[in-house]
């Protein structure tokens, strides 16, 4: 994940291999490994909001060329670790739409016999809410800003240089810089609006992808199950990102 964008390192997670083309072929798209991580099929999107590369881009030019070369650009050109936003996206061709129609076009073909009659298992994993942040507009207008209330904590960062463990790093240039920054009130309350946002996007998506269950009639034989890997400190503190690791 932490290589640099601009680099050639070829890697089926990497963002730079799924952007980089130059005139040739891209080899993680041609020589895809199989089984990744025990999967006989895979449609990555990696990266989060507009930043994203992975098959959602082959998906995203067959969409909509010119926002696949703009996306493609963005993913070589940015500084993805210390941003809170991006570039907006429609949201017909957004990373989470992109997930749903897979993931549903997926279980109409298992309906349908396409791929067998076996118990599937099906691994629909959105990026979102992550940053950098910017979801659709329909989404968006759901909460406004100046709507969000700031964490009791918010003004607790000073506390923190007398921490054990995180006062050296509030002293470390690069942590400072992105996982702990000193945040504004402004700051904190667009993005709290903006992940509120992001998630009534995936709430929305998730949806249809469970009515479509439904419709298949898979849904009284299918286990459903619910997950997210981590939080976001969201003003807590004065702070955003998630932390450092001990």
């Amino acid at each position: 994940w932490l290589a640099p964008f601009k680099s050639k390192n070829i890697s089926a997670e990497n963002i730079a291999s799924w952007a980089f083309t130059k005139g040739r072929k891209d080899p993680v798209r041609e020589k895809f490994p199989f089984p990744y991580y025990g999967y006989d099929e895979v449609e990555l999107v990696v990266g989060n909001g507009s930043i994203c590369s992975g098959h959602y881009i082959e998906w995203l030019e067959e969409k909509s060329p010119s926002i696949a070369e703009e996306v493609k650009k963005r993913c070589l050109n940015y500084d993805y670790l210390f941003s809170l936003f991006c570039d907006e996206i429609p949201e017909e061709y957004y990373n989470t739409t992109y997930v749903k129609e897979r993931s549903i076009s997926f279980l109409e073909r298992h309906s349908n016999g396409e791929i067998g009659n076996k118990p599937f298992y099906l691994h629909c994993s959105f990026p979102d809410p992550h940053y950098p942040l910017y979801p659709p507009e329909s989404f968006r207008k759901m909460y406004e800003p100046e709507d969000m209330e700031l964490p009791a904590s918010f003004n607790n960062i000073k506390n923190l240089y007398d921490h054990e463990f995180l006062g050296y790093h509030l002293r470390n240039p690069p942590f400072k810089k992105a996982f702990l920054r000193e945040s504004t009130e402004e700051e904190v309350r667009k993005i709290t609006a903006l992940t509120y946002a992001s998630i009534a996007h995936v709430d929305h998506c998730i949806g249809q992808i469970l009515a479509s269950l439904e419709k298949l009639g898979l849904s009284d034989n299918t286990m459903v199950i619910f997950s997210s890997d981590h939080g976001d400190l969201m003003g807590d503190h004065g702070l955003l990102f998630k932390g450092p690791c001990p």
